[in-house]
């Protein structure tokens, strides 16, 4: 008896470890999906690089254990109620793969292994060849600080600047001490990165000093 106990325990022992090396791996792959995708969006975001490297196995040993106990998992429920997320998700492609570590970490945790893996190469490979397949034109997006006397108007020049800027929008205005100048901060979409010297220009132009800010440095709260 204690040797047939020792037999099931080793199986389950096993059953465990390959559970966490299959979804480590597919954590893995969803974390390099994840870098991927937000270096070719430039978008700013939360590093969430590592939970999708935790999430699968954490998700697969539960539903692993769980299994069909019906008081185990009102006990896992009651556990999980405790969590909750202090930071906005606000980048799609985040929304998408933390979404796509508990479909990998149910498949895992249910032993359908070769799921696992396929759904996390799927995410990479979609991921990775939409940096090669352009269905709309995309802009390029960025942050525009303009330094300029009360009398000068920016707004023209960005409303007749409509070669280089596809769209643009007001974010904030700051008054200088001395009150004779004015700071202005806009959001802007750029057809191509080389408009973004030739907007510079435009400005020069009549005196107004301008800066470009990549998005992602600026500060997500």
């Amino acid at each position: 008896m204690q040797i047939f106990n020792f037999y099931l325990s080793m199986v389950f022992l096993w059953k465990i470890v390959v559970v966490l090396l299959v979804s480590i791996t597919s954590g893995f792959i969803l974390s390099l999906a994840y870098q991927i995708g937000n270096k070719k969006s430039r978008q700013s975001s939360q590093p969430y690089s590592w939970l999708m490297v935790i999430m699968p196995p954490l998700l697969s040993v539960i539903i692993f254990i769980v299994e069909d106990n019906f008081l185990r998992a009102l006990y896992l429920l009651g556990a999980t109620t405790l969590i909750r997320f202090r930071n906005p998700v606000k980048n799609p492609l985040t929304t998408v793969l933390l979404l796509a570590t508990v479909g990998t970490g149910a498949c895992t945790g249910f032993t359908f292994y070769s799921g696992s893996i396929l759904l996390a190469l799927m995410c990479l490979v979609i991921i990775w060849l939409s940096g090669y397949v352009k269905i709309t034109e995309k802009g390029v997006n960025r942050i525009l600080c303009v330094d300029c006397h009360y009398s000068h108007h920016p707004e023209m020049i960005l409303k007749d600047a409509e070669k280089e800027v596809r769209k643009w929008s007001s974010l904030s205005l700051e008054t200088s001490p001395s009150e004779d100048r004015l700071y202005r901060y806009y959001e802007i979409e750029v057809r191509r990165e080389d408009a973004l010297s030739t907007l510079i220009h435009r400005f020069e132009h009549v005196g107004i000093r301008a800066q470009i800010i990549d998005p992602q440095y600026v500060k997500e709260f």
